[in-house]
């Protein structure tokens, strides 16, 4: 799996410490919530942890700028998911809300772009009925926060394809994760 890009949708803690963490992986990073005021917010958080990792040593002044000239705001989240190669979504912990942007997700990127949850206790089965493409997706949800503790469950649906539970592993592990597979 060749990232290069990532969409955030959902900009609270858990999706600004994604972005962060995506962000000083070095990869361009996209931000979107459904309130323009909650993204900018996010944004701030985000740089605000990069900025901690600088100040902790573990990140370097040059790495950290070029982490935060990484990430950007978009206004609709069919921007945030075009050219992104996965999806790290962190909405509302409710199926409606989760739905919704699946929909969307789903109907505005490529088959190809894996759709990750952050959700912490609702089932993909359930999230992933709504999308043409169900099989690319699955829950990655992070040990908080996720640009510091390096565990991340992933959980898939039914409709799960094998093929997106290993790329998103092998993904992880590349990146210094430590993925625990629940079945």
């Amino acid at each position: 799996m060749k990232v290069k890009s990532v969409g955030i949708v959902g900009t609270g803690v858990i999706g600004s410490s994604w972005a962060a963490f995506y962000a000083s992986q070095g990869f361009k990073v996209k931000m979107y919530d459904i309130d323009l005021s909650l993204c900018q917010k996010g944004l701030r958080m985000a740089r605000e942890f990069l900025e901690a990792l600088r100040v902790q040593g573990l990140l370097s002044e040059n790495a950290c700028k070029k982490a935060i000239s990484d990430m950007i705001v978009v206004n609709e989240l069919h921007e945030a998911v075009k050219g992104v190669q996965l999806v790290q979504e962190s909405a509302a912990e409710n199926y409606e809300v989760k739905q919704q942007a699946f929909k969307v997700m789903d109907a505005e990127s490529p088959p190809d772009v894996i759709l990750a949850s952050s959700s912490s206790g609702l089932l993909m089965t359930e999230i992933q009925k709504v999308t043409q493409h169900p099989g690319r997706c699955l829950i990655a949800h992070p040990f908080n926060p996720p640009h510091l503790i390096p565990l991340v469950e992933l959980v898939p649906g039914e409709a799960t394809d094998d093929r997106t539970m290993s790329a998103m592993r092998s993904f992880f592990e590349d990146l210094g994760k430590i993925p625990v597979v629940l079945k």
